[in-house]
């Protein structure tokens, strides 16, 4: 599951992610929030990075990374399954 702008953008942006997530977050919808983070896993798994949407058109470029912003927000609600993403956060400054 993952949650899209709305409107006439029907697929997942990045930095617009994140800032979803504050929000998912601020809410309690933890449940939300990790699977954001692990489908964005996936795309860095699949990938080597984050495209900027989630569409092979936007292979070729990216935002600025905010996937570390988004595993922190595990320690806030103290969650620590954010190890398992380690690897996933040296892949995307690799």
């Amino acid at each position: 599951p993952y949650v899209v702008p709305g409107g006439r953008f029907r697929e997942v942006y990045y930095w617009d992610s994140y800032f979803t997530m504050l929000g998912l977050a601020e809410s309690g919808h933890w449940d939300k929030v990790e699977d954001m983070v692990a489908n964005f896993a996936a795309e860095i798994d699949a990938w080597g990075h984050i495209p900027n949407g989630n569409r092979t058109y936007y292979l070729s470029r990216s935002q600025p990374p905010v996937f570390a912003l988004m595993v922190e927000l595990f320690e806030e609600d103290g969650v620590r399954g954010a190890r398992r993403y380690l690897d996933h956060l040296k892949m995307e400054y690799a």
